[in-house]
């Protein structure tokens, strides 16, 4: 499935959006990385046709491309992630060190069978486009009923728990 960041087309309007974008931006850049690790990860041995194949569609066969865009995403998932903390304190968020270990490792997986970044990437922008229209409707003199923002825990906690599919028809 192709899913392009709302972060790269929005703006923000307050602390919650903000935190919502920030995540979004964060994961997307993760799996970003994560499709060039495996590539970056066979630089200097033997790659399988799977990979060689990628490295020489993607990469012109070039490991000085995958070097340099490897160095550049790892970066870019350190600051963004500063930024996701910073969100995190400037919201008063509860988030343990134990939080934050497993949501960047489950965020991090390269497993096949781990769908985490994906279904919470869909649930941050749903978050991020209702806390969008509370912002609006409130700005519109609607009464509004506040949700709380969900935690890094909250979101591990939402992704772990069965959900029932609709029956098919």
């Amino acid at each position: 499935m192709i899913y392009v960041s709302f972060s790269t087309f929005t703006n923000a309007k307050n602390g919650k959006e903000l935190y919502y974008w920030r995540l979004d931006a964060w994961l997307k850049t993760v799996g970003e990385f994560n499709q060039i690790r495996g590539v970056y990860d066979k630089l200097d041995c033997w790659m399988p046709p799977e990979v060689q194949y990628v490295f020489n569609k993607y990469y012109s066969g070039n490991p000085r491309i995958v070097t340099e865009k490897y160095s550049e995403l790892s970066a870019r998932i350190e600051r963004q992630w500063g930024a996701v903390m910073e969100s995190i304190k400037e919201l008063n968020l509860a988030c343990t060190d134990q939080d934050i270990m497993d949501f960047r490792s489950m965020a991090r997986s390269t497993q096949p069978e781990s769908k985490f970044r994906g279904q919470i990437r869909e649930k941050v922008k749903r978050l991020h486009d209702a806390a969008v229209k509370a912002r609006e409707n409130a700005a519109a003199g609607k009464k509004v009923k506040e949700q709380p923002v969900m935690t890094l825990r909250d979101l591990i906690v939402w992704f772990q728990t069965p959900r029932k599919s609709p029956k098919k028809k």
